[in-house]
């Protein structure tokens, strides 16, 4: 392309993003202040039109743009290495300051990151089972109510009620308590799920006592555990893109979104090495996501355990923003997770 069909898609690019409509010739030179007819920015934007950069629109002789045009923004963006201003979230509600549970402290940085990119952000967090107990605790509440607390070495901390049928002294729960120290203290949680499915946990020998009401509550829980997690925050903002007579189907692509294993699946085809990506459209091998926009980045969980953190929005999202948001927010993040 030369430098003014450059200059006009860019200017169309900027002006769609912003506004959502789209732009005429004459807007165009009005607004861009452009030193050519409206004749001659019209033949530029055909042309761009049969380059595929460019459609028009249904209700007005404007054009907009089209997924080839986003991805050759992306491309100049990606070029130049371009970074947004500084984060003035993270300084004023500092997640260090805030969380030492890693699930927790992810949980706000997608609230920040929704805020900040006004979209969809999400975090997939990688199965456990290699993780460690370096302490279990049970603090009993009643005598048939039982608080569980068990911390890992990657600083995840899993709680749970227990509400159990019949009533066990302090001292009893207390017992129970030491006992699970000294099985499970220093093992992977793989190994204790292992253990509590063993013979020796379904036999008769804990039939009808408090193991027997325990250990199916802690297996299930530890299992929740194995599996990969996706978090979502601010799913409500894809509704602010969406026309009226189209909300049904936005709020089922939501459900879907929440739902989909095959989201899990596109995200852990993203490499740790990799340091940004942006999926437009039918780029998105998810058919779910082929009229929008993902962009994500890994971050650290600890070790050599990485998770990913991004955002979803419509194909004409604030790319050289939200770009740099999650990149700057996946390196936030590194930082703080991996402290020690």
């Amino acid at each position: 392309m030369d430098e003014r069909k450059i200059f006009i898609l860019g200017a169309i690019l900027q002006s769609y993003i912003k506004e959502g409509l789209p732009i005429g010739s004459r807007t165009l030179r009005r607004d861009y202040r452009m030193d050519v007819s409206a004749a001659t920015i019209r033949n530029e934007m055909s042309d761009l039109e049969h380059m595929g950069f460019l459609e028009k629109a249904h209700t007005s002789s404007g054009r907009i743009p089209v997924e080839k045009a986003y991805r050759w923004y992306v491309n100049e963006l990606l070029r130049r290495g371009h970074e947004p201003e500084p984060v003035s979230a993270l300084g004023s509600q500092s997640l260090l300051k805030q969380s030492y549970d890693p699930e927790n402290l992810l949980e706000q940085a997608l609230t920040i990151l929704s805020d900040l990119t006004d979209s969809v952000a999400f975090a997939l967090l990688p199965g456990r089972t290699d993780d460690v107990i370096d302490k279990i605790r049970f603090l009993p509440l009643s005598s048939h109510e039982l608080l569980t607390v068990t911390v890992f070495n990657t600083k995840f901390v899993d709680t749970e009620l227990i509400h159990l049928d019949a009533d066990y002294s302090k001292e009893r729960l207390e017992r129970l308590g030491e006992i699970f120290q000294e099985l499970f203290e220093g093992h992977r949680l793989q190994d204790v799920s292992d253990f509590l499915q063993s013979d020796y946990f379904s036999g008769a020998y804990v039939h009808g006592n408090l193991m027997s009401e325990l250990v199916p509550t802690l297996l299930d829980r530890l299992k929740a555990s194995h599996g990969e997690k996706v978090l979502f925050q601010g799913m409500a903002k894809w509704l602010r893109f969406v026309e009226d007579g189209d909300l049904p189907d936005a709020l089922e692509f939501l459900a879907d979104l929440r739902a989909s294993p095959e989201f899990v699946g596109l995200l852990n085809q993203l490499s740790p090495q990799e340091e940004v990506y942006v999926r437009i459209g039918s780029e998105n091998e998810m058919k779910l996501l082929q009229k929008a926009a993902l962009v994500a980045t890994p971050f650290q969980v600890h070790g050599d355990v990485y998770g990913v953190l991004g955002v979803i929005g419509p194909m004409r999202l604030h790319y050289r923003n939200v770009i740099g948001h999650v990149r700057r927010m996946g390196k936030y993040l590194d930082s703080i997770t991996n402290r020690g």
